[in-house]
């Protein structure tokens, strides 16, 4: 059996799209550079590779918004329909989920510790969890792209984007699945 990569999307630190990528590599430019996100005074660490486009929203919201627009690029490229739910279509997926910043929240717990408390104190911390729930996003990029079959989703630090690569070769040759829609996105 044979498989092919036929379309491809990229949001990274070298720039957003598969040409700006591609472009910043054939170049020789790298993505590493002084933190931005957040202040980094105090860490031993002050340079990384960060994704700097101002139209992804901060915070939890970011990895989703990474891998939407990476997913409509792929779509796009590989002149995937997704006018409807496709049954043979698969999602592999990878997505690295941003820790909650440590001083916010113990600045938010104070001494109130139980999540009942916490979050009738904080509704925000509410309307963010809809970010972190894996199951509901799985489920909102695979209505993105017309997959109906099955979605997993792995989390492997920095192999998560091939590991999900690697699931999905392993759906399309055990005839799970004709087509496999599978990428990565981390936002730590």
């Amino acid at each position: 059996m044979s498989c092919w990569i036929t379309g491809a999307g990229a949001i990274s630190p070298l720039g957003t799209g598969m040409a700006a990528h591609q472009a910043a590599l054939a170049g020789g430019r790298g993505g590493i550079g002084a933190l931005t996100a957040f202040p980094a005074e105090g860490f031993p660490i002050v340079c990384a590779g960060e994704v700097r486009d101002p139209a992804l929203p901060a915070g939890a919201a970011r990895p989703e918004a990474m891998a939407r627009c990476a997913l409509a690029e792929a779509l796009a490229s590989a002149g995937l329909e997704t006018t409807g739910p496709q049954a043979r279509r698969a999602l592999s997926f990878a997505i690295g989920k941003p820790t909650l910043e440590l001083t916010r929240l113990a600045a938010l717990c104070g001494d109130r510790t139980d999540p009942q408390t916490l979050a009738a104190a904080h509704p925000e911390l509410e309307r963010e969890r809809a970010h972190w729930d894996m199951p509901a996003v799985l489920d909102r990029l695979a209505a993105r792209a017309g997959a109906a079959g099955p979605r997993y989703a792995c989390y492997t630090a920095c192999a998560s984007g091939n590991d999900a690569l690697g699931l999905g070769l392993r759906l399309i040759e055990r005839g799970v699945a004709d087509v496999v829609i599978a990428g990565g996105t981390d936002a730590q």
